[in-house]
């Protein structure tokens, strides 16, 4: 989040880039499951396959990543709003940034590294159909599918090669539409947010990860909108004591609720259609845009008054776009060194290989970031701009 509209520095949000980092690692967490694929029949994922995530490694500690780890998605779908009506909406709206810088700054930054893991993945899975007479998780893993993840497109319910790249797709829709509403001006106000997010709430019973994106998107539109109104406050250093205070009370309540459970005496008093929402469609909204947009306002805030300046926030913030995309092919390695007998079910299945993942993850991670990301984003803008430029590192999503 390094750069504004234009060619000037804007403020760091070295927070807000460390929220995100740490987000992509916790889809590892949910995405651990696949794993447990290893030694069964089908090797695919199938609609209805729900692994016991009791026997994930250390299920006890980490029990909130394992079953609440895709929410992360949702979490980078609020912060990519928040920082790009930040950077951009006002250029945008203002006439000075065109759509096609605006595309150019996007496809730099987005597209070598998706392009990099989708072909490995290709390769990849080439080897584990010939171990295996499978693909690894993601079936759609032919011509058509590869041609359509060329162009960022990959749904959900026909996930292939990098799976978790689906939501690279919503996050492109997002990018066309905060782009379109913000030229025309519905985004001067908080109104053509509070619309779109409506909108999104209808498209999660249509198409639920284009209303995940749109929800948490324009989310992030309206806590920017609240953003903007709290630093021109005086008393804005009181606001974000505040800010904080709330969102380490919302966090510590979904703690409480993911381990312990809601008091039996007030779920005994609730009809039963009640508790029923308020165990997933309640808890997700809760998480999604309640305690997610409190917590991107607090980071937010605190980057604003305190200016951070963390080598270990810089590294998280750097680390979250290509983190998100390596994990999977990651995990395809290792799969494949399973089904080729280097390494033991039993192994991949321990705490030992969750701690190897991320201590392999990580600086891996951080390579490509400065060795390919960066290089290849540079290079890409000076050919399309005609001249070096950099933008922010807004990541994209993340998958569950």
């Amino acid at each position: 989040m390094a750069e504004a509209a234009g060619d000037t520095k804007a403020p760091r949000l070295e927070s807000l880039d460390a929220l995100r980092g740490l987000a992509a690692l916790s889809v590892v967490f949910w995405h651990w499951q696949h794993f447990w694929l290893l030694g069964t029949p089908l090797l695919t994922w199938r609609d209805g396959a729900e692994p016991d995530r009791t026997l994930e490694p250390l299920h006890p500690l980490l029990k909130i990543f394992y079953e609440y780890g895709h929410r992360a998605v949702d979490l980078f779908f609020v912060i990519s709003g928040f920082v790009f009506f930040f950077l951009y909406q006002k250029a945008i709206a203002e006439g000075a940034m065109s759509g096609g810088k605006f595309a150019a700054l996007r496809f730099s930054r987005l597209y070598p590294m998706h392009l990099a893991t989708l072909i490995a993945v290709a390769v990849l899975q080439a080897l584990f159909l010939h171990a295996t007479g499978q693909h690894f998780v993601y079936e759609h893993n032919d011509a058509a599918h590869f041609t359509l993840n060329l162009f960022f497109i990959n749904l959900m319910e026909s996930s292939g090669f990098n799976g978790p790249t689906w939501s690279l797709t919503v996050e492109i829709a997002m990018y066309a539409v905060f782009w379109a509403l913000a030229r025309a001006g519905a985004l001067r106000g908080v109104w053509g947010c509070i619309a779109v997010f409506a909108i999104g709430i209808g498209f999660w019973f249509i198409y639920p990860p284009l209303g995940r994106g749109l929800c948490g998107f324009f989310a992030g539109g309206l806590i920017y909108k609240f953003y903007q109104a709290c630093i021109a406050r005086a008393d804005v250093k009181r606001i974000a004591r505040g800010a904080l205070a709330l969102a380490a009370t919302s966090w510590a309540g979904l703690v409480f609720l993911v381990y312990r459970g809601a008091p039996a005496g007030l779920l005994n008093h609730l009809p039963a259609a009640a508790v029923r929402f308020l165990s997933h469609a309640g808890m997700a909204f809760v998480i999604c845009y309640v305690v997610f947009p409190i917590t991107v306002l607090a980071a937010a805030l605190c980057d604003r008054l305190a200016r951070p300046n963390s080598r270990t926030l810089r590294l998280l913030g750097q680390i979250s776009y290509s983190s998100y995309l390596l994990h999977f092919p990651l995990q395809l390695l290792i799969a494949l060194a399973c089904v080729n007998g280097v390494l033991s079910l039993g192994l991949v299945h321990s705490a030992g290989m969750l701690l190897a993942f991320f201590v392999i993850l990580i600086p891996l991670s951080a390579l490509a970031y400065a060795r390919f990301e960066m290089p290849a984003q540079r290079a890409l803008r000076k050919l399309l701009l005609h001249k070096p430029a950099t933008a922010p590192g807004v990541l994209s999503t993340p998958s569950p």
